[in-house]
């Protein structure tokens, strides 16, 4: 288990890309990623703000939970993964202890990474807007926003649900 610190940055323009590699990221991972939430018929996953997800990105496949923790700026969350080397036999497994498909989306994606423990990711969904994520320490993701020139962009602790509501597309 781990605890993820993130802050997603809305309606990025496409010379992003430059900026990342001017201040030193790397690109790691490119691809489609797609993404079932899964969560019980009284969504009780959801109510208290976490997240269950089943996610296939390239060949690898990896279901999560994510349990939110209150934060003022940042999206905190405890974060358990486990691969898994077969997408459909564990949906099979998740849909006979209860769970249900409660959102799917697709979104490519590029991950860059900056820093041994920082990561940023540049992601694309149908309908939305470029936005990326900075993920890794509070101090390092606000001091990457400015080096990127993005003190004036919309910042937001948002997860997925959230980030879809507000574009329309839940």
């Amino acid at each position: 288990m781990s605890v993820e610190k993130e802050i997603k940055i809305l309606e990025v323009e496409k010379s992003i890309y430059s900026k990342i590699f001017k201040i030193g990221g790397k690109l790691v991972k490119r691809g489609v990623i797609t993404t079932i939430f899964l969560d019980f018929d009284d969504n009780k996953i959801r109510e208290k703000g976490d997240i269950l997800r089943l996610r296939i990105f390239k060949k690898e496949v990896e279901l999560t939970y994510k349990k939110r923790k209150k934060s003022k700026k940042l999206k905190v969350a405890e974060e358990i993964n486990v691969k898994v080397d077969n997408y459909k036999e564990t949906l099979k497994i998740l849909r006979n202890i209860g769970l249900k498909k409660i959102l799917k989306i697709k979104k490519i994606r590029k991950l860059y990474k900056v820093s041994k423990n920082f990561e940023i990711a540049v992601d694309k969904i149908e309908g939305i807007p470029l936005y990326i994520e900075l993920e890794g320490d509070e101090k390092k993701i606000f001091k990457f926003i400015k080096k990127l020139g993005l003190e004036n962009k919309k910042v937001v602790d948002w997860d997925t649900f959230e980030l879809l509501e507000y574009y329309g597309k839940l």
